[in-house]
């Protein structure tokens, strides 16, 4: 067979896996490229540039906003057409300009340009209202607003700001925001004014990853340059649009109302800006500078993977020795038990896989008191017996020809591989075994000796498969030997036939967990017939599972759902839709209860804390059913005495079938309500003596203990008119009714 090599295989997984990531690197760098040129292409400039117009326009109109709600103010109003009070004015001016971060100042001018009021921010960025008001009469930007119409918009240049001809320190960049008022007779009373801070606006403004953006004035000056040590914040000479563009580019960009350059575009901003200064926006392409930057990265990335993967190649030499011996070594652990040192269950499987031993079958040794060992003297001591046992059972001389291999598959089963000649010497070996094992004591200590107690089971010898159908033989007859408390046992017929019961408990237990899941555990609800009253006063709840449209009943499921631990889910169950279907129901039910339930504390709590929350103590009886195997009395009557006290009653199931407890009755009398009599005791009542006789026994004593009588399985006319003949209180049977998922009230007919 092919075996693997590893150490090429690690080899050539390494150099793969370089290989890919150089690809993938440069599929990556290339799709990143080609996204990067989709995105700045020449076509997108024009769209851009509309966008950066429209954030520059969006920015101006807030400002534009608050000019003509100023503007437009009844204060402001009443100002001009009746010069009311200077002082609220002044205040409404000082509220605005707080409200407007980027604004420096905020000014009316009459109509010859001298300022009226003045509302200006400190250096310690607060407001105040100027007393030391100017004549702005000779100003340029003057000339320009007395040109302004009602309701239009003029701007300055942008410049710095300036205080008596001089610049104000730190320099802060500033345009001013004009429009012209006019009292209600329609004559110009002069202009407001805000005076913007650009700075930080600009710097927002011109934050881009693929453009360079510029703002020029029409004589070429860059009032902001995308460096911003350029432009209004240069140190030195200032730089001009042709230094940028060239003398060509520069031409075209300062008479075209738009124009588009191989990688540039410009627009006159003449619609937002009507100044002085004939602003132009220029976008160009930051491509080439980012381009190169990305290949001289990829160049990088690739020089370091390629060192990376050179530095790592030794010692990846070194590693890819390491999975063979790793496999080797894995193998021998995993394959050997660690207390024992005997090949496990995995070496059987192998051994079996490989069909290493014909003609042979396995025998399986079970330590039946292991467990119970463990718990006296320890694990410790019990390790050192498991590896004594392991070497006396390799050593001794006297299976040693006919066992060609042992194992240990658990701490408490060990297997041998026996070499079959026939059944009768095969039955021969395993008497001996067994008796030769369990005569051996195993010292431990000098005063710990150990004697193991076992069984002992062999696969089919007659067809000897030397598969894992083999192994799985000789467990299903250790099963079944354990079951049925046998010493020594072969697989045969009887084994095989225990396989379709597990199958069908298997199919169960999916039932069941189905069931629960689907909220498909149901009650049905039994009739029980008052014999004096001549109607039917309660019922008993049954708990049933329905899937796939079959009813399945308890004697069926309920011992696999204990072996499973879903039987305590089910209780929990009967007990919610019990109750909540008699909630308003004027009718007293029954639950059935087993003593595992009683015994269960999580159990007792909920049905106790379900009585509390629910009004139906009135209405329910606890019916005890297997009462014979009552082990802990005290908690018993403990249950019994609080589910009176919660105002419920008490019935004994199943009362007269093999061994009833008289003494519990009589101790128990003034708990219980009803005793319910086996229907073992009823079926034929009319005609058997003996039965007659027992059931009038049952009923005096009940009469004596005044203890109700209900009489279980009356299935036909003539045992229901016996029963009423001897005075028993209640009749429940298939005559009187049979368990449905609903209440049904049917008059019986005499």
């Amino acid at each position: 067979m092919f075996k693997k090599n590893y150490r090429n295989l690690f080899i050539y997984t390494y150099i793969i896996a370089v290989l890919i990531v150089f690809i993938s690197t440069i599929y990556m760098f290339n799709i990143t490229k080609k996204s990067d040129i989709t995105k700045i292409s020449i076509e997108n400039l024009k769209s851009k540039i509309d966008e950066r117009e429209h954030f520059l326009n969006s920015y101006l109109n807030f400002y534009q906003n608050a000019l003509f709600s100023l503007k437009n103010s009844d204060s402001f109003v009443k100002y001009l057409d009746y010069n009311s009070s200077y002082e609220t004015l002044s205040n409404q001016f000082l509220t605005l300009a707080k409200v407007l971060n980027e604004v420096a100042m905020i000014k009316y001018i009459d109509s010859i340009g001298f300022e009226k009021i003045r509302i200006e921010k400190t250096s310690s960025n607060s407001f105040i209202i100027q007393d030391n008001l100017q004549d702005k009469s000779s100003k340029e930007y003057f000339k320009t607003f007395e040109r302004l119409k009602n309701n239009e918009i003029g701007f300055s240049d942008i410049e710095y700001r300036t205080e008596y001809g001089k610049v104000i320190n730190p320099k802060e960049l500033m345009v001013n925001m004009v429009t012209p008022v006019f009292d209600s007779m329609g004559q110009n009373r002069g202009y407001l004014v805000l005076c913007i801070l650009v700075d930080d606006f600009f710097k927002s403004f011109y934050k881009t990853i693929f453009y360079n953006i510029h703002l020029v004035d029409k004589n070429g000056n860059f009032v902001f340059h995308h460096n911003f040590n350029e432009g209004f914040y240069a140190h030195t000479k200032k730089l001009e649009l042709k230094d940028e563009f060239g003398e060509h580019n520069a031409s075209e960009i300062l008479t075209q109302k738009e124009y588009l350059g191989d990688t540039f575009y410009s627009k006159k901003l003449d619609k937002i800006f009507q100044n002085n200064q004939g602003l132009i926006l220029v976008l160009d392409l930051k491509y080439e500078y980012l381009s190169q930057k990305i290949d001289n990265e990829q160049k990088t990335f690739f020089i370091i993977i390629f060192i990376v993967a050179i530095i790592f190649f030794p010692f990846i030499l070194k590693m890819a020795k390491k999975p063979d011996q790793l496999e080797a070594k894995i193998k021998k652990i995993s394959n050997i038990d660690k207390i024992t040192q005997l090949p496990n269950r995995i070496e059987l499987f192998t051994d079996l896989k490989n069909k290493k031993f014909k003609n042979s079958v396995i025998v399986l040794i079970h330590l039946d008191n292991y467990k119970k060992l463990k718990h006296v003297y320890g694990y410790e001591i019990i390790q050192t017996a498991l590896s004594m046992f392991s070497t006396y059972l390799v050593e001794n001389k006297f299976f040693s020809m006919e066992v060609l291999k042992s194992y240990c598959l658990d701490h408490d089963t060990f297997a041998l591989k026996y070499f079959y000649k026939d059944k009768e010497t095969l039955y021969k070996f395993l008497e001996q075994l067994h008796t030769n094992i369990e005569k051996k004591k195993f010292y431990i200590l000098d005063d710990i000796d150990i004697n193991f107690d076992l069984t002992i089971v062999s696969s089919n010898p007659i067809k000897l498969n030397n598969n894992i159908d083999e192994l799985k033989e000789a467990e299903l007859a250790l099963e079944h030997a354990l079951k049925e408390k046998h010493e020594i046992s072969i697989y045969n017929d009887e084994v095989n036939n225990n396989i379709d019961i597990n199958k069908k408990n298997i199919d169960m237990v999916r039932i069941i967990k189905r069931a629960i899941h689907e909220d498909s555990v149901v009650v049905f609800f039994q009739p029980i017939y008052n014999n004096y009253s001549n109607k039917i006063e309660k019922f008993e709840a049954l708990v049933r599972l329905q899937v796939d449209e079959i009813l399945y009943f308890p004697d069926v499921f309920l011992p696999i759902a204990k072996d499973i631990k879903k039987y305590k889910i089910i209780t929990k169950i009967l007990i919610d839709k019990t109750f909540e279907y008699f909630k308003d129901k004027d009718y007293e039910f029954s639950i059935n209860l087993t003593m595992e339930d009683i015994s269960n504390q999580d159990v007792r709590n909920y049905l106790f804390e379900k009585i509390k929350k629910s009004d139906i103590s009135n209405k329910l009886v606890i019916e005890i059913v297997e009462s014979e195997s009552i082990k802990n009395y005290m908690q018993f009557i403990k249950f019994v005495m609080k589910i009176k006290r919660l105002g419920c009653k008490v019935a004994i199931d199943d009362f007269g079938s093999g061994y009833s407890n008289f003494e519990y009755i009589i101790k128990l009398n003034r708990y219980i309500d009803y005793l319910k009599v086996d229907g073992s005791l009823v079926r034929g009542i009319e005609k058997n003596k003996k039965n007659q006789l027992i059931l009038g026994t049952i009923k005096f004593l009940c009469d004596s203990l005044e203890i109700k009588t209900i009489v279980e399985y009356v299935e036909n006319k003539d045992s229901f008119e016996f029963i009423k003949s001897m005075n028993i209180n209640y009749s429940q049977g298939y005559y009187i009714g049979k368990p449905n998922n609903t209440l049904k009230i049917e008059k019986l007919v005499s």
